[in-house]
């Protein structure tokens, strides 16, 4: 869980790793003055307005220090609209003024998506490809060790073939398991494989 705050006027706005703006419940909860206890009021609010977890909220188990002992406790990370709709709901001034708060912010952030006003608007979008883009090499190399190791894993296999006796590519294949569409061993991966090595 590494979020960032993006936001911190009235209240913080987080953006996670996927970019979506967040906001944490118990600092919703406690700015909204509400008398409930806070894991009775979250829980009630989620079921009686049916949010739903990994598209209206996410929740991370989490544990906090009382003292010198531990003990769970479970965070929300609520999307912008279920923050506004629960601010709404709360019926009250500071639950308008926290909405009208999140519809800026929405504004603010699409504005600078659509239009970027200033350097700092293009500095924000710049950052956020850079980001973006140094996940998407993360992920490539990634997939890319697994296919290596993969590779590895059956040159080892056909070392170990090939030492033990001499034989054909369609019993290495079948040894390996490697079959074609047609269900025959795959022979012609196996000479692929061999006048690479």
């Amino acid at each position: 869980m590494d979020y960032k705050i993006v936001e911190n006027e009235l209240l913080p706005i987080y953006e996670n790793e996927s970019k979506e703006k967040l906001v944490n419940a118990r600092e919703l909860h406690e700015k909204l003055e509400s008398k409930q206890e806070f894991a009775n009021w979250i829980k009630n609010r989620i079921r009686k307005y049916g949010f739903v977890e990994n598209t209206d909220f996410l929740k991370h188990d989490n544990f906090i220090k009382v003292g010198n002992l531990k003990r769970p406790q479970i965070d929300y990370y609520l999307t912008i609209d279920m923050a506004k709709e629960l601010s709404m709901v709360e019926n009250n001034e500071i639950g308008r003024k926290i909405r009208r708060y999140f519809l800026e912010v929405e504004k603010r952030y699409r504005t600078i998506v659509e239009t970027p006003q200033n350097i700092f608007d293009f500095m924000r979008l710049a950052i956020d490809q850079i980001e973006a883009n140094e996940k998407e090499i993360q992920n490539i190399k990634l997939l890319s060790e697994r296919n290596s190791t993969q590779i590895k894993e059956i040159q080892s296999k056909i070392d170990v073939v090939i030492k033990k006796e001499y034989c054909l590519a369609s019993d290495i294949a079948e040894q390996l398991q490697l079959y074609s569409e047609s269900g025959l061993p795959h022979s012609n991966l196996i000479g692929a494989i061999a006048r690479q090595l």
